[in-house]
């Protein structure tokens, strides 16, 4: 049993261990979710909802950015540290944001809440991979995505409750105690051990880093703060245009000739990788549209209460939680299954963005938002459950730990990519539901693309076997 597990420990702080990584990740949704909630109406108290969207952009871009380095990180310089300092600075980057005088120092703090998020997400499961065997690991893995599933529901109708009672920056401090317990318990149950050494086949790939940082920054500060700040054909526009397109065509053929890159650009070379990473991230961007725009739209436009719109994404939830096991089901029967689920993937992901683009209006009823994400929850399951095993059906198992983190990299990817598109438009001069509604059509012609990927193109070499 000893040789099975990463760090053998003894039977009660294993436990506590595995607790502490899912009040972790419970945490995380709890707080993050019920924040991003509360987020339209402690902007416009501060009179700067024009920067809503960046702000939401930003902490993407954190996420992003930290996400490919925690890791290796973990494996060379041991997780115990690296984990709690950063969930302590993910609770005061939390609370400062939810203290900010001023827009601007909410968007710094937002944005370094999704740098800390991005260190110590990934190590609830990491740390609960380190202590089980992999017998045990399953069961406790579900364990983690009961608690994120729970989080998400319970977060924003707190949140809610809190706004709609004068309590606007409490979101931003409830997760503080729960924190407090989870630094306790790694401090005192988890030992600092360093499973890797620095070598040159696992030391991080600095200058790969780099490139992802200015490319990215370049091309978010272009389309956030371009017609804002500055004129986008200003020099400084241009500029950031250039750097940011020059930056992410050398990210892509440095990182395909790294070593260890930080984004593994030759896994593209798979195409049942392609479509995967393709569709989760297409599929993200439904997700931020829910959780970001479509609360925006039932704050300001149907003129809702907060309770009420952190109810809006309950429907995909619970749908969601109670379909991914039969969505597993379903394609471990036959291979040939993976188009099927591809197929109604898009379509649920579509009819929802295209519903709200030219049926939602400001006297529309809830219900329709709630039959909608209903069957975006139907698509979310499929989304949660058929990437990885779709991607792994023709790869080399040694690549599978890569192509695991690159979806993580794609979900934020898109959270960036939606946010800085959404900026545009909601800092353009047109009234704000025609910018929602403008919003929801782009995002739903692209999810239509889900649709015709899973049509077009969904065929594995173990389908085509049978």
């Amino acid at each position: 049993m000893n040789n099975e597990v990463n760090i053998v420990l003894d039977p009660k702080k294993k436990r506590l261990v595995i607790l502490a990584s899912i009040i972790m990740y419970f945490n995380y949704m709890f707080a993050n979710m019920g924040c991003g909630l509360t987020l339209p109406r402690l902007l416009g108290g501060l009179n700067a909802m024009d920067i809503y969207a960046t702000v939401l952009v930003f902490s993407s871009v954190g996420l992003m950015i930290a996400s490919p380095v925690s890791g290796k990180l973990g494996d060379t310089l041991g997780r115990k540290w690296i984990t709690i300092f950063s969930l302590a600075g993910f609770l005061i980057c939390a609370a400062i944001t939810g203290l900010s005088p001023n827009g601007w120092i909410l968007m710094v703090f937002w944005a370094l809440t999704g740098i800390c998020g991005g260190f110590f997400v990934s190590a609830s499961f990491s740390m609960i991979a380190d202590v089980t065997t992999i017998e045990e690991r399953p069961k406790f893995i579900g364990y983690l995505a009961t608690a994120a599933a729970v989080g998400q529901l319970v977060g924003p109708l707190l949140a809610g409750v809190l706004a709609d009672n004068g309590l606007v920056r409490g979101p931003f401090f409830v997760g503080i105690p729960l924190g407090i317990v989870v630094i306790c318990l790694y401090a005192s149950c988890y030992p600092h051990v360093k499973l890797g050494v620095v070598s040159e086949n696992n030391k991080i790939d600095i200058l790969g880093l780099l490139l992802l940082v200015v490319s990215i920054c370049s091309i978010v500060f272009f389309l956030n703060f371009g017609n804002v700040i500055f004129p986008r054909t200003s020099p400084i526009g241009i500029a950031l245009l250039i750097l940011g397109i020059v930056g992410f065509i050398a990210l892509i053929v440095f990182e395909y000739n790294a070593k260890n890159p930080v984004v593994s650009v030759r896994l593209f070379k798979y195409k049942e990788f392609r479509i995967a990473w393709i569709c989760h991230f297409l599929y993200t961007m439904y997700i931020v549209v829910v959780s970001g725009y479509l609360v925006l739209f039932g704050q300001n436009v149907m003129k809702v209460s907060v309770t009420v719109s952190s109810t809006f994404a309950m429907p995909q939830t619970i749908c969601s939680a109670v379909l991914a096991s039969f969505v597993g089901l379903y394609i471990s029967k036959s291979a040939k299954n993976y188009k099927k689920i591809y197929i109604f993937m898009g379509i649920c992901g579509a009819i929802p963005l295209l519903a709200w683009a030219f049926f939602l209006t400001p006297s529309s009823s809830v219900i329709l938002i709630y039959i909608t994400t209903l069957i975006g929850g139907a698509g979310y399951a499929c989304d949660q459950v058929v990437n990885t095993p779709y991607l792994q059906s023709t790869m080399p198992k040694e690549n599978y730990g890569a192509a695991q983190g690159m979806l993580i990299f794609a979900g934020s990817a898109a959270g960036t990519v939606c946010g800085a598109v959404s900026g545009v438009i909601l800092n353009s001069d047109a009234p704000l539901e025609e910018s929602l509604t403008k919003i929801f059509l782009i995002f739903g012609v692209c999810l239509f693309l889900v649709f015709i990927i899973g049509l077009t193109s969904v065929k594995t070499r173990a389908a085509a076997k049978e």
